[in-house]
């Protein structure tokens, strides 16, 4: 804020020089209408525009080609490698990053139920189990995960799993878990054919 006019314009400049300079030639940078811009024209690959475009093309195939859709998705969470990271502190970026972890998480999701339906249970309890690494507090994911679990007949697992998230929440919440997660455990102890369990 303390520079002047001519001082910004010189570090611009210098700065815009350097990023053609790295990104190889200087018409990757083009002046149009009274702004910078990247050339989209020439060959790229940028791992957010691939991710998005893999999640879009997933989502729209789930019903129709979920054989696709499964790989599309497999594609896209591959692809994740942590929360954007814009500018330091930049608010700009703070919705872009929501987004996309909201696209990633979405994904992780549908994929799982994709492996559900295949019956590839354990490929689903490994994304289910990305989820709650995400946010471990979200319920019905540890619900889809107990499933998954007494799919794979491990029902004392699911079991496991809800006496721990019972002790989680009421130790770091001092609450009890959602009536829907205490009944789908009373149904597991009850033996309760997993395929009708809500």
């Amino acid at each position: 804020p303390d520079s002047s006019a001519a001082q910004v314009q010189d570090v611009f400049h210098v700065t815009l020089h350097r990023l053609r300079r790295a990104l190889g030639a200087p018409e990757w940078i083009l002046y149009r209408g009274e702004a910078y811009v990247f050339n989209r024209r020439l060959p790229f690959w940028y791992d957010v525009a691939e991710f998005q475009s893999l999640w879009q093309a997933a989502g729209r195939s789930l019903r129709t080609a979920p054989q696709e859709a499964l790989e599309r998705y497999r594609q896209a969470t591959a692809l994740y490698q942590g929360d954007f990271q814009g500018e330091s502190a930049a608010e700009w970026a703070l919705p872009v990053q929501r987004q996309l972890a909201a696209a990633y998480e979405e994904s992780l999701r549908s994929l799982a139920r994709l492996h559900l339906q295949r019956a590839e249970l354990k490929e689903a309890v490994a994304c289910y189990e990305q989820l709650l690494g995400r946010d471990y507090y979200r319920e019905e994911i540890h619900r889809e995960l107990m499933r998954a679990y007494a799919l794979l007949g491990q029902a004392g697992k699911a079991q496991d799993h809800y006496r721990r998230l019972r002790r989680r929440l009421h130790d770091e919440l001092d609450v009890a878990p959602e009536e829907a997660t205490q009944a789908l455990c009373q149904s597991l102890r009850a033996g309760q054919p997993v395929r009708d369990l809500a």
